[in-house]
């Protein structure tokens, strides 16, 4: 294999590993807010349901 295209493809792997992390780091966020909004409209429901 030519030594060019062996650090490209290791370079393009490594890329795309890095974007798989932030990706699922980012959608962990946004799974962690979702929760806490729907926890919150939930709590908001039961004091207005109470009230």
């Amino acid at each position: 294999m030519n030594p060019y295209v062996e650090a490209g493809y290791t370079a393009v792997t490594c890329s795309l590993g890095g974007y798989a992390i932030f990706l699922g780091v980012r959608s962990r966020q946004v799974k962690l807010r979702l929760t806490q909004m729907l926890a919150n409209e939930v709590s908001h429901d039961g004091l207005t349901e109470d009230a």
